[in-house]
């Protein structure tokens, strides 16, 4: 059996809030099967998450839901891959203001980058600093408690 066929093809959706009072909108993806249950998520979720995007809400209204694609995959990096080619048409053809702020997939080689870019940032901080200082410290002291266990060790036998 080959790996294509291990599992059925899946729908996911990519959808669109937007408020069209300010012009703000979010892009998203969701796999359920009834897709407006994910727009419940964002109404519960309103104020009380850090993702919970105030500007949706301004005026006192739920958001406008409209979804952008229904879309047939077997990998859900692909819904991820598809729902960032949206977010760039947005952020780089359209009128709205897009709130979305990181990407929905990011290679494992893009991913590695991210990371390398962080640590370096972070080691140029204070904290980065005191971090490296006390890690050269610890292996110091790892080095010279294993050498004190080798030495002890050769004369007990």
């Amino acid at each position: 059996m080959d790996d294509e066929n291990l599992y059925p093809p899946t729908f996911g959706y990519i959808y669109k809030l937007l408020n069209p009072l300010n012009n703000f909108c979010y892009i998203g993806s969701t796999t359920y099967k009834y897709p407006k249950k994910r727009y419940n998520h964002h109404i519960m979720s309103h104020g009380t998450t850090r993702h919970s995007y105030p500007e949706l809400f301004e005026g006192g209204n739920n958001p406008d839901w409209i979804i952008l694609h229904k879309y047939e995959y077997k990998i859900r990096e692909d819904l991820r891959k598809l729902e960032n080619e949206y977010i760039k048409i947005y952020k780089t053809h359209s009128s709205v203001n897009i709130l979305n702020k990181n990407s929905a997939y990011m290679s494992e080689e893009d991913h590695k980058e991210l990371v390398k870019k962080a640590k370096r940032k972070y080691d140029k901080t204070d904290k980065g600093r005191l971090a490296a200082k006390w890690s050269r410290w610890r292996c110091k002291i790892r080095k010279l408690l294993l050498t004190e266990i080798n030495n002890n060790v050769a004369v007990i036998h």
